[in-house]
């Protein structure tokens, strides 16, 4: 996705499956749920959505805040 210019924004365990190998191709993971895909570069209002997984997401991201942990 990188090299055709594009970020995932929702890489988890859920949205990546193992393709058995074949003739053609090695076993690979390839990944699904590009619902929240976007070209690189593209401006987006900050904190516009919150994207990911909420088991998957940064505390910060689910809670709309920076956290200090002291």
């Amino acid at each position: 996705m990188h090299e055709l210019g594009y970020v995932h924004r929702d890489i988890s365990a859920g949205n990546v499956l193992l393709v058995p190998s074949s003739s053609d191709a090695p076993k690979r993971g390839v990944l699904t749920d590009l619902e929240y895909a976007i070209e690189l570069g593209t401006m987006l209002p900050a904190h516009d959505v919150r994207t990911g997984t909420p088991f998957f997401m940064a505390c910060e991201v689910a809670a709309h805040e920076y956290l200090v942990f002291d």
